[in-house]
């Protein structure tokens, strides 16, 4: 374990690595980030929450969540487009 030192950002089949810099974190009082900054690469914006603490945005991806709280699905927030889908046996 030990600090990063290299970020590496994936988008349409490009890959960037960006050195790691200063990343400020905004949490509340749950704990939760509420917002992200990082002068020299993403993830940057607001983060939200719903009423049972799961995230459903990061100012980048949206993420949508079943009754049970377990994460089905993840999309491009301005896009739309499918990233990932998550299925449970149990």
């Amino acid at each position: 374990m030990g600090n990063r030192d290299l970020f590496t950002v994936a988008t349409g089949g490009a890959t960037t690595q960006i050195p790691a810099g200063t990343t400020n974190y905004t949490a509340n009082d749950l704990n939760q980030y509420t917002a992200v900054s990082a002068p020299t690469a993403p993830p940057q914006g607001a983060w939200n929450y719903d009423a049972d603490g799961n995230l459903t945005d990061d100012d980048n991806r949206l993420y949508i969540w079943d009754a049970w709280n377990r994460l089905r699905e993840v999309k491009e927030k301005a896009s739309g487009l499918l990233i990932a889908t998550y299925h449970y046996d149990a």
